[in-house]
């Protein structure tokens, strides 16, 4: 297991040669620094391919030749890694041993090869045919009698442009997610601007602006964004202590109305 990582402090530039090397090195542990390094220069490009880890804006035609940031660098490292978990990984290892493990350790494993199972009498994910795992998904969604009893979880291999595509928001980043009862209990129409206000103890004011609202089916008591827009929201001590994973998916924040608000503006502001 690779060592546990280690969240601090950091005062030095966020670009520059130090992000450079720690791109070069991402690439090498990943065993792709050829392969992906090569396809960097068409990253964000016309004609290449979106960075995975964000929505970067598309640069004019003739644009700087790499047009990327660290973490995208790192993302397309993961992406195309030559770590697999293959059928061997999941005979190797119960569900409740890799439920044992932590994230960060599943993560090092690498993509999945084959679509698999649970098998209630070993407790192992056991691989099946693609067309026995279609069949089996669609029995699933077919015995449904509404299309909101599904839930789908995206995968952090998936694409942005997938992901959108579920939720049914198209060319825009800059969303609040609220479902209906929310938007009502807080006087807020579809299109409304509100700032986003982290709650934490250590006296550092995080905000996000004029995030517009959506209407989504999230639960009640709880607000969505898109990433790396909300990154700002994190505090760099909220993090989980076994994994080093930063709680981005569960910050306490308040909505409050943006001062630049939408034309469906009234006098009432929305509530924490």
């Amino acid at each position: 297991m690779s060592k546990k990582p280690r969240i601090q402090e950091y005062q030095e530039p966020a670009g520059g040669w130090g992000a450079a090397l720690a791109a070069g090195a991402m690439l090498w542990e990943e065993g792709v620094l050829l392969k992906s390094g090569a396809a960097l220069f068409f990253m964000n490009k016309p004609g290449g391919f979106k960075c995975p880890s964000c929505a970067w804006p598309d640069p004019p035609p003739h644009s700087d030749p790499l047009v990327f940031c660290e973490n995208g660098a790192k993302a397309l490292a993961w992406e195309s890694t030559k770590k697999r978990a293959t059928p061997g990984f999941f005979a190797q290892y119960s569900v409740t041993e890799l439920a044992r493990q932590s994230d960060y350790w599943l993560e090092q494993q690498g993509r999945i090869t084959h679509p698999v199972r649970y098998d209630f009498a070993s407790d192992h994910y056991i691989p099946v045919e693609w067309q026995e795992a279609f069949e089996m998904i669609g029995k699933e969604l077919h015995a449904l009698s509404h299309p909101n009893e599904a839930e789908l979880y995206l995968s952090g291999r998936s694409s942005n442009e997938s992901a959108f595509l579920y939720r049914g928001v198209f060319n825009q980043r800059d969303v609040q997610f609220l479902n209906e009862a929310e938007m009502r209990r807080r006087n807020l129409l579809q299109g409304d601007r509100v700032d986003v206000l982290t709650l934490a103890s250590d006296g550092i004011t995080r905000v996000v602006r004029c995030l517009a609202i959506v209407r989504y089916n999230v639960p009640d008591g709880s607000c969505a964004a898109y990433y790396p827009e909300a990154n700002t929201l994190i505090p760099l001590h909220l993090y989980d202590r076994q994994s080093g994973t930063p709680a981005a998916k569960a910050v306490p924040v308040v909505l409050k109305r943006s001062v630049a608000d939408s034309p469906n503006s009234r006098s009432a502001g929305a509530q924490p």
